[in-house]
């Protein structure tokens, strides 16, 4: 099962490779790449609380439920199998299908087509529009290489190793926008356009590990305290999170001034849930 991270950005298609600002855990879909459009974030964004608990009801379905414990969004599966999500009073916001040849289609509310997903006959990953105009496709080229086209097949971006290793992004003029690599010491390493190191992160003589900028400004810093909690600090040194463990296991978030921000912890039904103070 592999997750679709759906993320809204302002207007513009996008490609997703790594961690997006919500997951949205719908199964069955086995997409790398989405396309931003109505998402959990979205449909969020609209609401009055700030905090968000996702939990499991008795039925299985992912409710999303506030500070006051009211239910403002429900995930679940309707008696077609689809994946749709719910606002707080039943009505479907969000749906995401199987049509008769296997592709997967979003649909917002009304049941309009957003997009779809499907695959061609060489095995590439196209995204069409809710018009069914191509808008993106992914494939591999004959080096394997990960390759990002518009519409029009033009290249917008691609994903490759150079001869020493390193992961290059590369611009739709093959020029490489992007470098991340290991220096000699084993520190990781991102790079611009122009070859400038723009992040470096490492581990200094105690273990820690530290992030900088491409000037050597310590921008972060990740450790443990004397008590094995992990900490974490801005540029100058102040703890801006502190991570702990209590008792029966859950894991306590705190601020810098040791205020309770939330809970990661497990359910009577053994669901992973973030509850926000």
């Amino acid at each position: 099962m592999k997750n679709v991270v759906l993320k809204l950005f302002s207007h513009k298609w996008r490609m997703v490779k790594t961690a997006a600002v919500m997951l949205l855990c719908l199964s069955n879909l086995g997409l790398t790449f989405a396309q931003e459009t109505l998402l959990l974030g979205s449909f969020l964004k609209d609401k009055k609380s700030k905090n968000y608990t996702y939990r499991k009801d008795i039925f299985g379905n992912t409710e999303i439920v506030d500070e006051r414990f009211q239910t403002i969004g429900k995930i679940k599966k309707n008696i077609f199998g689809d994946d749709v999500l719910e606002d707080e009073r039943g009505q479907i916001v969000l749906k995401l299908r199987k049509d008769i040849f296997g592709n997967t289609i979003l649909e917002d509310g009304s049941g309009q087509q957003v997009a779809k997903y499907s695959k061609d006959i060489f095995g590439n990953t196209v995204v069409e529009s809710s018009t069914n105009n191509v808008i993106r496709k992914h494939r591999k080229d004959i080096f394997g290489n990960d390759v990002v086209e518009d519409g029009k097949g033009n290249t917008i971006a691609t994903f490759k190793t150079d001869i020493f290793g390193n992961k290059v992004v590369e611009d739709g003029k093959g020029e490489v926008i992007k470098k991340y690599k290991k220096d000699i010491f084993g520190n990781d390493i991102i790079e611009g356009r122009n070859g400038e190191v723009e992040m470096v992160r490492k581990k200094d003589i105690f273990g820690d590990t530290i992030v900088e900028d491409g000037k050597g400004n310590r921008i972060g810093k990740f450790k443990k305290d004397i008590f094995g909690n992990d900490v974490v600090e801005d540029g100058s040194g102040r703890i801006i999170r502190v991570y702990k463990t209590d008792i029966f296991g859950n894991k306590i978030v705190e601020d810098g001034s040791g205020k309770q921000i939330g809970t990661y912890k497990t359910d009577i039904f053994g669901n992973k849930v973030f509850e926000a103070n």
